[in-house]
């Protein structure tokens, strides 16, 4: 399920390249890492306004572009700016599914899994995904976040 909320965030300038990855949610949003959003914008020491959304689990050659345009920086105002933005999608296919937020604090904890795309320095503009499996703890820390415990072998 969760497969079907991925998105892949492409830069479209100076020419279309993979960035990063974002998810899918209720709403009808895409929410991502800021640093993602401010990668895919950077253009020549000024910025777009504008990504391109895929949805890699609907495959429509046919279909155009679909365009992720900011919605919210997610910034209060207060303390540094949480590393989370979200998108409003030009266009959702009709398979997609969104991802929901957990109802209880009981579908937070457990077996969990870490996806993190990284930039391979020897490759310029490659990026490769890392998968990291671990646990979510139990205890919720006075930050209000819980620990997530995992690794993955080297290489």
């Amino acid at each position: 399920m969760i497969q079907k909320s991925l998105v892949h965030i492409y830069a479209t300038h100076p020419r279309r390249t993979f960035v990063c990855c974002g998810a899918f949610i209720k709403g009808g949003y895409v929410a991502t890492c800021r640093h993602v959003w401010t990668t895919a914008t950077a253009k020549d020491g000024g910025t777009e306004k504008q990504v391109e959304n895929v949805f890699p689990d609907h495959r429509d050659p046919a279909a155009s572009a679909i365009v992720g345009s900011l919605l919210s920086d997610c910034d209060l105002g207060r303390g540094p700016a949480p590393d989370l933005v979200l998108l409003s999608p030009s266009a959702v296919p009709p398979d997609i599914v969104a991802l929901q937020a957990a109802a209880d604090t009981a579908r937070e904890t457990g077996e969990a899994q870490a996806l993190a795309g990284l930039v391979d320095p020897g490759r310029p503009g490659g990026s490769f995904q890392v998968e990291i499996m671990g646990k979510l703890a139990e205890m919720i820390g006075a930050d209000g976040l819980r620990q997530f415990i995992g690794a993955n072998s080297a290489g």
